[in-house]
């Protein structure tokens, strides 16, 4: 795998811009990663897991800082704050992938926070699989290579699986 060196405070994705900037790589961001406000919160939900995991910043303070600091990005505040809220949820992928098909160790962070916060969807919020898959991939895009979206791929397909087999 790629390694990822990304800052330790992570900015926001702005949202609208004339030409739109992942502040945690610098890259363009392609345009419908935030075509709408639900797909911007999910960009943002991704930034907000990564500076939770690194900062242990309680999910609260995040939202709080987030709305505080970037009242103008256009976000849906209320699926916003349903994915940030659930991140004390401990998602354990390990234990989702009980076949031990995929391994998940050793993972870039920022490829273990597209994949906590596509779970908590998956597991919480009723938008159609393939929606939210295809969703995901797009926020990965802006952090990871082609090999490593196969790899998202892969383990939201098998999460997808087993989580809403469960409902």
């Amino acid at each position: 795998m790629v390694e990822h060196k990304l800052p330790k405070l992570v900015a926001w994705v702005r949202f609208p811009s004339p030409a739109p900037v992942c502040c945690a790589t610098g890259k363009m961001l392609q345009t419908d990663v935030c075509k709408n406000e639900k797909s911007a919160s999910r960009m943002v939900a991704v930034q907000l897991m990564y500076a939770f995991v690194l900062n242990c910043e309680k999910p609260d303070v995040l939202l709080n800082n987030f709305f505080k600091f970037d009242a103008n990005t256009q976000v849906n505040k209320g699926f916003l704050k349903r994915l940030v809220m659930k991140f004390t949820n401990d998602i354990d992928l390990n234990k989702i992938l009980t076949d031990n098909t995929i391994n998940i160790s050793n993972i870039p962070l920022i490829i273990m926070c597209v994949l906590k916060v596509a779970s908590i969807e998956l597991m919480y919020e009723k938008t159609d699989i393939a929606v939210i898959i295809d969703e995901y991939l797009n926020v990965a895009r802006c952090f990871v290579d082609k090999k490593e979206l196969a790899f998202i791929n892969a383990v939201l397909d098998k999460v997808a699986g087993v989580v809403r087999c469960k409902k």
